[in-house]
């Protein structure tokens, strides 16, 4: 998803943001500045400096003994042209964790770890 207006940008004009998927724990991508990605993106391509991000987390299996659940999260973070950012999350305790981590630096630079 190009979550930008215009024409496309080479990479190094461009910030990453992408999720993790797990079997347990996954975050996608819900809305990235009005932008809606219907809560089924993994992966946006946006322009370097101020966002907020919507991120729907889901977490459990749905079997027997390990319920899933589901939460929202919105984070606001400054994206650098260039970077590529991951961003997680789970939900524990009813409460939904999420954060974007600088791939580059392996820093959080937005939200909290649980």
């Amino acid at each position: 998803m190009r979550a930008y207006d215009g024409p496309e940008l080479p990479p190094d004009q461009v910030a990453v943001v992408k999720t993790t998927g797990g079997l347990t724990d996954m975050a996608r991508i819900a809305d990235i500045d009005g932008r809606t990605g219907r809560g089924n993106v993994d992966t946006a391509e946006i322009l370097p400096g101020p966002h907020s991000i919507t991120i729907r987390i889901s977490s459990g299996s749905g079997f027997i003994g390990d319920p899933q659940k589901f939460g929202d999260k919105t984070l606001l973070f400054t994206a650098t042209a260039g970077h590529s950012y991951l961003i997680e999350g789970t939900i524990e305790d009813d409460t939904s964790y999420a954060w974007i981590v600088d791939e580059a630096t392996n820093a959080v630079v937005a939200g909290e770890k649980p």
